[in-house]
This record gives C-alpha cells, structure tokens and sequence, in this order.
C-alpha cells in the first residue's frame, strides 16, 4: 500500500511539474523588426501580423525555437523575404509595468527565442529583386 501510494504521489507531482512548465510563456521575438509572437496554434500555419499602417509581416513557423519564413511588406509590397533558423538557446530579459497612475509593478524574467536569418534572404523593389544575401545562423556570408 505504502508504494502504491509513493507511485501516485510521485505521478501526481510530475503531471502538476508538467503542467506549470506547459503554462509558461515563452514567445519568439524577430529583433531586426521587433516583433514579437506570442502565440502559434498550429506550426505551418500562415501568420499575419501588422506591425503599423505601412508595415505587415507573413509568417509561417515551423517549431517553438523560431524556425520559420517571413516575408515583409511596405503599402503593400514586398520588400523581403527569407528562413531563420531555431534559436541558439533560450534568452530572458527583465518586462517591468505601471498602472494607469504611473506607479511601477513588480519586475518580471520573460523568457523568449530570437531565431537566427539562415540561408539565401531576398530584397525586392518593385517587385524585382535587388539583392541576394546569404545567412548562416545569422552570420552574413559575402
């Protein structure tokens, strides 16, 4: 009786460890256009994301570490695009907030992946291509 009930505590205290672990936030954060994505549900799916009235981003993510596409759009055009691969590793930064009267809340770690430009990346004028770069884990290679 007395393992029985070890082995049910002991999956009791795994499944509740999985879950908190589950409920982080962790998001992928795209540093050249300070984008952040929060949320993906369901890997390959298409992203739209309007960043201000000029600016729109598709993006399709293919894993949580930031493995993905973008394109970029000005009014409408594109202007680049190309593949980043998964982040190194997991980054942390220090979020702090204020309430509507200005007074600070509690500082707070949110953790985040910032993938790497891997590959050929394409700038487009006119919907020509005007350049060629090619990205090795974020490393221009000329």
């Amino acid at each position: 009786m007395k393992t029985a009930t070890i082995s049910i505590l002991t999956l009791f205290l795994l499944f509740g460890f999985a879950k908190r672990e589950s409920q982080e936030s962790v998001l992928i954060h795209y540093r050249e256009y300070d984008v952040q994505i929060r949320q993906v549900k369901t890997f390959g799916d298409t992203i739209r994301y309007n960043r201000s009235s000029k600016e729109d981003f598709k993006l399709v993510i293919f894993e949580s570490l930031g493995k993905s596409y973008l394109e970029r759009y000005l009014n409408g055009q594109l202007i680049e695009a190309g593949h980043y691969e998964n982040s190194l590793d997991t980054l942390k930064r220090y979020v702090g907030s204020r309430d509507l009267n200005g007074n600070h809340g509690p500082l707070r770690v949110v953790k985040y992946f910032e993938p790497l430009k891997h590959g050929i990346w394409l700038t487009y004028k006119n919907g020509k291509i005007i350049k060629r770069q090619t990205y090795n884990l974020g490393v221009s290679q000329h």
